[in-house]
């Protein structure tokens, strides 16, 4: 890299003054490895350039300007310079071009702006359980925590974890959607940065692998605290070609036994839209072979809504190209088809969980089923809710009258047979009164009061099981 290339690029940079460039090469910046070298923060440019500023006129009588203005273009050389090196390109000064630079430029602002809005990561997912079905959601957890985490390039960290570790023609050549797609599918996976990245990761996997089935898979990562490495191992053991012939073949089931009748309010239109959606995902990430088509996914789907009130709305999906060739429109055509008509779920069905009522459907209904209903089908409704059938009605009338008598008949025998047990205990005699007015007895026979209390127990008994004919309790002295 020659002196000159290095002074236009300075000229590109707004650094227009000839003196100016000369001062900043006089102070050991001869070329830009060196600038982004030797400063190493932008606050560092701008420093560098008020010190240049405030140089002292010079022999042939002109004071040193570099433009405020261009305290943001040599920021952006700086960042250039580094991009390059982290690509593992070569740094050629011709080739930071005006475009190139606004580029740059357009990535700082991208940065500070994610820095000032300071997004939140999703959580980690939970401690490892199995490489079976519950891998996929583990490893997209901690990849999603990955994304949002940014490394020391000011790139996520999901970019340690890629597929790929050398970066081809084709990669270079590619268009991104993003400068943090570029970025991560082209830096070199070595130099001090990465492997401070490396070690970032690494310590947010260990503890969610620690003392599980993983952890004998990737415990030789343990000592260089290889995070690339640990996660890419347990990546190929939970998506090898058994474990994708486990997922495929288990989605494949979902979408053969998946059925919406709309009896359930627990498996509604939404709970079949969305198992049906995974199992389609999942067929996707298990291979291109393995992917339905859209118009497979509407066949499916059609196929699997078996409640009959949805027959019209069917045959609107098959006589229109749009929802007979696009899933995504198929399925929003029948949530809107759904909300015009609140009584579906209900009106026609019973929950699983609840019996018929005769052949009234007398379950619960919310409010919008209720306003659908006719007044006929209210009034059959809360007849079958109340019981308000006139022959049920007068049926439960016969049956309290039978039971109102069938007690009052078994008083009447308790109450015939206390008073003939109480008569034979007494033998029938009663007290007499002298002429003296003294109270006495028959000659030879005990007074009644006499016989009572020899017979009190057998007397209380009786008396016992009357008030229980009557519905009472005997109170107890």
């Amino acid at each position: 890299m020659d002196i000159q290339s290095f002074r236009n690029a300075l000229n590109r940079c707004g650094v227009t003054q000839a003196q100016a460039r000369h001062a900043i090469i006089a102070q050991g910046y001869s070329d830009m490895d060196l600038f982004a070298t030797r400063l190493s923060s932008d606050s560092g440019v701008e420093k560098f350039v008020k010190t240049i500023n405030k140089l002292p006129v010079g022999a042939d009588g002109v004071r040193i300007s570099i433009p405020y203005a261009s305290i943001r273009m040599l920021q952006g050389m700086r960042h250039w310079t580094i991009e390059k090196k982290r690509l593992g390109q070569a740094i050629v000064h011709n080739q930071m071009t005006a475009a190139e630079l606004t580029r740059i430029l357009e990535r700082i602002e991208e940065e500070e702006q994610i820095t000032s809005m300071k997004p939140t990561p999703p959580p980690l997912p939970d401690k490892f359980v199995s490489f079976g079905p519950k891998w996929r959601a583990f490893a997209e957890g901690f990849k999603g925590h990955c994304a949002v985490i940014r490394g020391c390039m000011g790139i996520p960290l999901l970019y340690v974890l890629r597929d790929h570790e050398a970066v081809t023609p084709e990669m270079e050549e590619e268009e991104y959607d993003s400068s943090d797609k570029r970025l991560m599918n082209l830096v070199v996976l070595q130099g001090r940065e990465y492997r401070m990245d490396n070690i970032r990761v690494w310590e947010l996997l260990r503890p969610l692998v620690h003392e599980t089935p993983a952890w004998n898979y990737i415990k030789q990562y343990d000592t260089n605290q290889n995070g690339r490495m640990a996660f890419l191992v347990l990546q190929t053991r939970g998506e090898g070609e058994a474990a994708v012939d486990a997922r495929r073949t288990a989605a494949e089931e979902i979408i053969q036994k998946a059925k919406y009748d709309g009896k359930s309010r627990r498996f509604t239109l939404q709970t079949y839209i969305n198992l049906l959606q995974g199992a389609f995902a999942e067929l996707e990430t298990c291979g291109p072979e393995y992917a339905y088509s859209e118009k497979q996914k509407v066949s499916v789907f059609t196929k699997g809504i078996v409640a009959s009130e949805y027959a019209a709305t069917k045959h609107s999906i098959y006589q229109n190209p749009e929802t007979r060739n696009d899933f995504q429109k198929c399925y929003a055509f029948v949530e809107t088809m759904e909300q015009f008509k609140p009584a579906y779920a209900s009106a026609t069905g019973v929950d699983r969980n609840v019996a018929e009522l005769g052949k009234v459907d007398a379950t619960y209904k919310t409010p919008a089923q209720w306003q659908a209903l006719s007044k006929e089908e209210r009034q059959a409704i809360m007849s079958a809710r109340k019981g308000k059938d006139p022959k049920e009605q007068k049926a439960r009338k016969k049956a309290r009258k039978d039971k109102r008598e069938e007690k009052q008949r078994k008083l009447e025998e308790v109450v015939k047979a206390a008073v003939d047990e109480l008569s034979a205990l007494t033998g029938g005699t009663e007290p007499t009164v002298d002429s003296a007015g003294n109270t006495g007895a028959v000659t030879g026979v005990r007074p009644v009061s006499d016989q009572f209390g020899r017979h009190a127990n057998a007397i209380k008994r009786t008396m016992a099981a009357v008030c229980e004919a009557a519905g009472r309790k005997l109170r107890s002295e």
